[in-house]
């Protein structure tokens, strides 16, 4: 039986990540960058050194699954910016990390409340039962997702 459910689990993810992508993610992605100026890649890089803190430029670019050649460009363009600068590391010389400025703070708020009211756009035709149903089912999700080693 453990088999079949995660068969049956892997499968709803293969369904569920594209929907999201199409319905959701991809017009959240679009108005902000029509916006701001402000790539994917460089929102989600935003992202995670707000929330993780200063992180070395290859622990990003593992994070997103971005190569380092790729890196350089998308860091070097936020700096130029002025949303995020490079920091020297103080144990180790050679290990360049990256923190987000005041400015970049700032930005990126303005960024996920673009993205926020894009998402309330799209979903503003769901009835109140299918909104709440989802509310409390991506509530669900998360709990369990966070649960993967």
């Amino acid at each position: 039986m453990h088999n079949d459910l995660l068969d049956s689990v892997t499968h709803e993810l293969s369904l569920l990540l594209p929907l999201l992508e199409v319905k959701i993610l991809r017009a959240g992605f679009k108005a902000v960058e029509r916006e701001k100026r402000i790539a994917a890649h460089h929102l989600m890089i935003l992202k995670l050194v707000r929330d993780a803190g200063p992180l070395p430029v290859s622990e990003i670019g593992g994070w997103h699954h971005i190569p380092k050649s790729r890196m350089t460009y998308l860091i070097d363009r936020l700096v130029e910016l002025g949303l995020v600068e490079r920091q020297p590391d103080t144990r180790d010389r050679r290990v360049v990390k990256v923190a987000l400025t005041g400015n970049g703070n700032i930005t990126l708020k303005e960024c996920e409340s673009i993205f926020g009211e894009s998402a309330r756009e799209r979903l503003s035709s769901l009835v109140d039962e299918d909104l709440r149903q989802l509310a409390a089912s991506l509530k669900r999700v998360r709990e369990v997702i966070s649960k993967v080693e």
